[in-house]
């Protein structure tokens, strides 16, 4: 596969690379949004996980940046949220037992990955997600709309830049195959989300604060 393959405006499904074509097809496609699964070989801890993300993280943008990884200088914003100073580039990373979501855009960014079985009080979750008004119309979702709200609320909220520091249930979306894009608003402020196609029983979600080509890239054999 080689760059003058691949549409210029978008890659709409999961696109099997090895991490070396990655590397190369982000040098050729940093104006897009690249998101990347990367599903794991074994079982990792929690702080596995973390340490696994920031080294995929780090690897990818200082391919884009094109200095070496060491040269990277992150710092954080009132909220927490990670940035690096003077470089136009959103980045945001996702990750659960199954597997890792990066996303890296010109604008800023927000993903979210979800898996259907993991153990969660879901009624508790489906009153902490769902705003007063679909409480009243679905008052018993399925699991798997009460997970793909939570994750595309979360994706949004991540894109903003606060997190969890606003509560899920003040914004208002609905439910929509994949790859359709709708407005949401945190505060007064718009948010583009969309959710991206499933890869067995996970949900991914993508937020956005300006859309542009969007490139979706699954990491295979290592």
């Amino acid at each position: 596969m080689y760059c003058e393959s691949l549409s210029p405006k978008a890659i709409d499904q999961w696109q099997d690379i090895r991490p070396t074509q990655l590397y190369h097809f982000l040098k050729c496609f940093g104006y897009a949004t690249n998101v990347v699964y990367i599903p794991y070989k074994r079982s990792l801890s929690r702080e596995e996980q973390g340490r696994e993300a920031h080294c995929w993280l780090q690897a990818m943008l200082a391919t884009l940046l094109e200095v070496p990884k060491h040269c990277l200088r992150f710092k954080r914003t009132s909220f927490g949220e990670p940035y690096i100073p003077g470089v136009n580039i959103g980045f945001n990373i996702s990750h659960c037992s199954q597997g890792l979501l990066i996303g890296i855009s010109p604008e800023s960014i927000g993903v979210d990955i979800a898996w259907f079985k993991k153990r969660l009080n879901l009624q508790a979750l489906h009153e902490r997600t769902s705003h007063p008004d679909l409480l009243t119309c679905y008052p018993e979702p399925a699991v798997q709309d009460i997970l793909t709200f939570w994750s595309g609320k979360e994706a949004v909220l991540k894109a903003a830049g606060v997190g969890l520091k606003i509560e899920p249930s003040k914004l208002k979306m609905k439910l929509y195959k994949s790859l359709i894009y709708q407005v949401v608003y945190v505060g007064r402020k718009p948010y583009w989300l969309t959710w991206l196609p499933q890869i067995a029983d996970m949900i991914f979600s993508l937020s956005l604060t300006k859309r542009s080509p969007l490139l979706l890239w699954k990491i295979c054999s290592q």
